[in-house]
């Protein structure tokens, strides 16, 4: 349970908002117990939190423009830096005449806890002294606030040095190997650092001289923890340090199991950054990092720089093991190897063949070597060399050997990333030379990983395209040309053939994953071809009972399908082929979205499960339930753009949007030539009132993306909210020059002109939009279409078209549009969809058939589940007594308009009723019922701006031209009868 991400997950929303346990639990009410004691845990370090930053309602502390503080016995000079507790300054001793570093707790943080934490740290670097670690000259008190005074190390941090360049190896390891040694004497004073890093890492001298040059003093012992005695500050269950150099099990929150391992992985990642410029972990936000830490294994050094000694590279990952045990026994150890290495010595972090040790040896004793080695050859160099080369090639044989079994292993429990490292490792052991076989093996290897990567790459970037033409062509293109080059498909073979080719390989797993996507792409477009990527699939799949779901019949068969959702295990299925069921699922009208939560339970650790559940929450408006799902998905691919995008997508839908700007980002960092992703960070500025910024970004985007229709639009709203509406109707044309079936900018068109009450202009617009095909609203409605199957309607678009037509007095064009409706709205099973439809098509006269359709729909929306329905039932009466009305059955148009009928709709159901009533000769009750009806609303023609407004007006003229048809005489004063 406590492993369960879902817990991580919660935790997180739970301190994000003011929500109880019991609220966040709702969907997973196993995990209250956990949340409830996590819960608690970290309520109790509330307090402890505080002695350790500063909180948000307090103002930092300031560096500039205060007055410096007064000590007696020093004179301080300047603020060097701060903290979360204290501030730093330069300061001068007057009676020893040196400059100090003097750090002194802040004003506003004089609670006891904070106090005792500043005088620990104090009292722990005081009792060690060593040449590399920041001396502490004296303890005091100024004015209440408890200060240190420490050695000055003029020279800056060993971050700033670095600053993303490699040093070089031997000034690497004489750095570490001084740190380590300084590392030890702490240990055996029962002190643990906690947070060493570059930038606690100080080098004398003056800034710019190079680092071999500098002797390196930690500093900073503020997270120091001692083992012999229980202060109360381990903070077990707080994640205490900086993640891109915590142990694995500092990432896991057990402060207090970390001890002097976790230094020596802190040193290992040091010397790693040294080696290579960069963090063995790093992600896009720490929660991402410490997931890097606690999963992955870092990249190996001489990948990164290919100038790394193969000595020096298995001395650092030996220090970054994921098992304490497995690291070295104590810094001393390291500091040891460290020298060995320097000196030319064999190291102990691997055995070396004995050619490796008489080089270095020779190297050491160069003039001794030459004078011995005259001997040696001419006695024995027959028997020497033959000696050497065996015990070499045996020795590298049985190591690489090694590496290709983990990399096997961890390919069979699809760890692809241990798998690469292990490979790296054999490549490295390798040099590029080596025995002909086992550089054939390694090809082999890398051709396998690397088909690994394409099929990800093939199956996500799909994930992420959403409705696109032509995608399920070029899906299958890529698929069948990355497995032709892996050499696992050659044509339209024997399908046992190929399984069998694919078993032989360690990617049963991710090419059946490809095999159920690509399968997926041929549904109603080549059965053929579908079948037999299918039957390839089920030779593959060694799981016997899960052969029979890729049967094509089970699929159209809703009754088997809906069991298999509901009851079927899912951990042992390929996600691809989960949602293709999920989609087939949606078709029956079962409950897709219960499936895909399963789904994800049963594979919580998929990238694929986390981002499909995601999309498909938000394409039906759940963007608050998406929302953990895309950051679970992010945790474990931070680096898909589109992914990034999307949790973008849905923190504006939130209404978060300096967080979505910020994933948004994100995405257009990993693709910068993206003109999708670049345009939705200026559609987020103009969602929030910057439409000056934004206006700034589109132009920018434009420059390289002139032509980009989205881009065109977001530029003519942010021009249009400036209140340039000329300008903005201009570069809307432009996007409907540039994409004449780009529907959004159409409809973006009509709304405007219509918000300026500029009705045809706005009426033309909408004819151009309807005539898209299809004329979709958003994309997301393109991804709902992919991933569900679910056919994203276009009534929206057609709404309120036909009134407005008919409200301008075109009678043809809503003639029109009334053909068009009950042309693809006639058989719609949505009861609000038909009410809407047939009520439209019911605002005139219609013919036999015309108003035996609209008739039709109306009579199934009445028919609907009033459970779910029971509000809608007066609207759909009305619609119902004005089917009635128009077919002359007056008796059941009247027996319909009242009760709850005649509170909705505002004036409509009276003017109907005034129309029924004056046809059953009930004149003088017609009148009363127009009279109330007009009385009762305001007919300012600037307000009316919607479909419902527009049918008042419209029923509102009919009614008059019925009840009073001589109303201009009226008028006039004189009576109609």
């Amino acid at each position: 349970m406590t492993d369960d991400p879902r817990v991580s997950q919660l935790l997180d929303e739970l301190l994000a908002s003011n929500a109880t346990p019991e609220a966040v639990c709702k969907p997973y009410p196993e995990l209250l117990p956990e949340i409830h004691k996590r819960w608690r845990r970290i309520r109790r370090l509330c307090a402890d939190l505080d002695t350790l930053f500063p909180s948000h309602d307090e103002a930092p502390p300031q560096t500039e423009g205060i007055n410096l503080p007064q000590i007696p016995g020093y004179e301080v000079e300047a603020v060097l830096g701060h903290g979360g507790m204290g501030v730093v300054y330069r300061a001068r001793h007057l009676a020893l005449k040196r400059t100090v570093a003097l750090k002194m707790l802040a004003a506003g943080h004089s609670h006891p806890a904070q106090r005792a934490r500043f005088k620990a740290e104090a009292e722990a670097v005081a009792r060690l002294q060593h040449p590399n670690i920041v001396q502490i000259h004296e303890i005091g008190d100024a004015g209440g606030r408890p200060f240190i005074a420490l050695e000055f190390v003029e020279g800056g941090s060993l971050a700033n040095r670095l600053a993303g360049r490699p040093l070089p190896a031997h000034d690497a390891a004489r750095l570490v190997g001084a740190l380590a040694e300084a590392m030890h004497l702490a240990h055996s004073r029962n002190l643990v650092h906690r947070d060493l890093k570059p930038g606690n890492i100080l080098l004398t001298n003056f800034p710019g001289t190079p680092v071999g040059m500098c002797q390196p003093k930690v500093a900073d012992f503020g997270l120091a923890r001692q083992l012999d005695t229980d202060s109360g500050q381990t903070f077990d269950g707080l994640v205490l340090g900086t993640p891109s150099y915590m142990a694995p099990e500092q990432a896991e929150g057990h402060a207090y199991a970390a001890g002097p391992a976790a230094d020596v992985y802190a040193l290992g990642a040091i010397l790693y950054e040294c080696l290579t410029g960069r963090p063995p972990f790093k992600g896009v936000n720490s929660r991402e990092t410490l997931i890097l830490v606690r999963t992955q294994e870092p990249v190996v050094p001489s990948t990164v720089n290919r100038k790394t000694p193969r000595d020096l590279e298995t001395i650092c990952l030996k220090c970054l093991h994921k098992k304490p045990e497995q690291r070295y026994a104590s810094a001393r150890e390291l500091a040891d190897d460290l020298g060995r290495f320097v000196r030319d010595e064999p190291v102990t972090a691997r055995p070396v063949g004995l050619t490796e040790r008489v080089v270095k040896w020779t190297r050491r004793h160069r003039s001794l070597a030459a004078f011995l080695a005259v001997g040696v050859l001419l006695l024995n160099v027959l028997a020497g060399i033959g000696v050497w080369v065996f015990s070499e090639r045996s020795a590298l044989k049985r190591t690489v050997t090694e590496d290709f079994d983990q990399v096997v292993l961890a390919q069979k429990e699809r760890k692809w990333d241990q798998a690469r490292t292990a490979l790296e490792r054999a490549k490295a052991r390798l040099g590029g030379e080596g025995p002909p076989e086992l550089r054939r093996r390694v090809d082999q290897l890398e051709r396998e990983l690397a088909l690994v990567g394409t099929l990800e790459d093939i199956l996500l970037a799909r994930q992420e395209s959403g409705l696109a033409d032509g995608r399920a062509q070029r899906t299958a293109a890529r698929y069948e040309a990355a497995l032709r080059e892996a050499g696992l498909f050659n044509g339209p073979e024997n399908p046992a053939l190929i399984a069998a080719r694919i078993r032989g390989t360690g990617l049963a797993a991710p090419v059946l994953a490809a095999l159920d996507d690509w399968a997926h792409d041929w549904a109603g477009h080549d059965d053929s071809r579908q079948d037999w990527l299918l039957e390839i699939a089920r030779l593959v799949d060694d799981d016997p009972a899960s052969r029979p779901i890729r049967d094509t019949k089970l699929w159209e068969n809703k009754a088997a399908l809906q069991e298999f959702a509901r009851s079927a295990p899912l951990a042992n299925q390929s996600v691809p082929f989960l949602i293709f069921l999920a989609r087939k699922l949606e078709c029956h009208g079962g409950d897709a979205m219960a499936f895909l939560k399963r789904m994800q339970q049963a594979h919580v650790n998929s990238y694929l499960a986390n981002a499909t559940l995601a999309t498909s929450l938000l394409v039906r408006d759940n963007a608050a339930e998406s929302l953990r799902f895309f950051q679970a998905a992010a945790a474990l691919q931070p680096d898909r753009a589109g992914l990034r995008h999307n949790l973008g997508v849905a923190l504006g839908r939130l209404g978060r949007w300096d967080e979505a700007i910020v994933e948004l980002e994100e995405a257009r960092r990993l693709v910068p030539d993206s003109a999708h992703y670049s345009t939705d960070i200026g559609r987020a500025l103009n969602n929030i009132k910057r439409p000056n910024e934004a206006e700034r970004h589109f132009r920018g985007v434009l420059e390289s993306h002139p032509t980009y229709p989205p881009c065109l639009t977001g530029l003519a709203y942010s021009l249009f909210q400036q209140g340039r509406h000329e300008e903005a109707f201009k570069f809307y044309r432009q996007a409907i020059v540039a994409a004449p079936d780009f529907a959004d900018a159409h409809r973006q068109l009509k709304e405007r002109y219509m918000l300026l009450g500029r009705w045809e202009e706005g009426r033309q617009a909408w004819q151009q939009w309807l005539a898209c095909n299809p004329p979709i609203m958003h994309v997301w409605e393109g991804h709902a279409q992919f991933w569900l199957n679910a056919s994203p309607t276009d009534h929206p678009a057609w709404d309120g078209y036909a009134e407005l037509c008919l409200y301008l007095g075109n009678e043809a064009e809503y003639r029109r549009a009334r053909t068009g409706l009950l042309e693809r709205f006639a058989k719609t099973t949505d009861p609000q969809i038909a009410e809407r439809t047939g009520r439209a098509c019911l605002l005139l006269p219609a013919s036999e058939d015309e108003l035996k359709q609209a008739t039709a729909l109306v009579d199934r929306a009445s028919t609907a589940d009033t459970a779910k329905y029971g509000w809608a039932m007066p609207y759909f009466r009305f619609a119902k007594a004005l089917a009635e009305y128009r077919a002359g059955n007056l008796g059941s148009a009247l027996a319909l308009l009242d009760g709850d009928v005649l509170r909705i709709l505002g004036p409509a159901p009276h003017l109907l009723l005034a129309m029924v009533q004056h046809r059953l000769g009930k004149k003088d009750a017609a009148r009363e019922s127009l009279r109330k009806a007009i009385a009762a609303y305001d007919w300012d023609v600037k307000k009316a701006t919607n479909r419902e407004a527009w049918m008042y007006h419209l029923l509102r003229r009919e009614a008059e031209a019925t009840v009073l048809p001589k109303l201009p005489v009226l008028l006039t004063g004189k009576d109609q009868m």
